[in-house]
């Protein structure tokens, strides 16, 4: 059985807020650079990207940033050392469980030598085994360990399962 935690007005307005939240941490800065993790996390991001063009004088780019479950992520980040470095990143996933796909997604970032990393999900879990923190989170949901949280964001719901 799943419980609907979001509804679509309630995933707008967090996204809307996060958006939001992003820009005021950011005022001062010329570029932005949003990494949304696989599929959801890439949805999330441009739908970040779009608020923040209309908040932002500033470039905001968005990419995809593929991590296999399975290795210690992908190298997928085929940027030249000056693309990243000194910029601000912008990790963004749907869902922060464990914090080991956001960890995956830092290592690969972190050799072009960023200005400053942060993390933004719609999700945030309590069920963390890698020292991450989410910096911008649109819920905050204490679960089981054996429960699930599912976003359909072509439905634009999110579910618990």
């Amino acid at each position: 059985m799943s419980n609907k935690i979001l509804d679509s007005n309630q995933i707008n307005q967090k996204i809307k807020r996060l958006s939001y939240e992003i820009y005021e941490n950011n005022l001062e800065e010329k570029k932005i650079i949003l990494f949304g993790i696989n599929a959801n996390g890439n949805i999330l991001s441009l739908r970040i990207k779009k608020y923040l063009d209309d908040l932002f004088s500033a470039n905001v780019e968005s990419y995809n940033l593929n991590i296999d479950h399975n290795t210690t992520g992908s190298n997928n980040l085929n940027f030249k050392q000056d693309q990243l470095n000194e910029k601000i990143i912008i990790i963004i996933d749907d869902v922060l469980n464990s914090g080991k796909t956001i960890a995956y997604s830092i290592n690969l970032i972190l050799p072009f030598y960023p200005k400053k990393i942060e993390v933004a999900v719609l999700v945030d879990r309590s069920h963390k085994k890698f020292p991450i923190l989410a910096k911008y989170s649109g819920v905050k949901l204490n679960t089981t360990i054996n429960e699930h949280v599912k976003i359909d964001f072509k439905k634009n719901e999110g579910y618990l399962l």
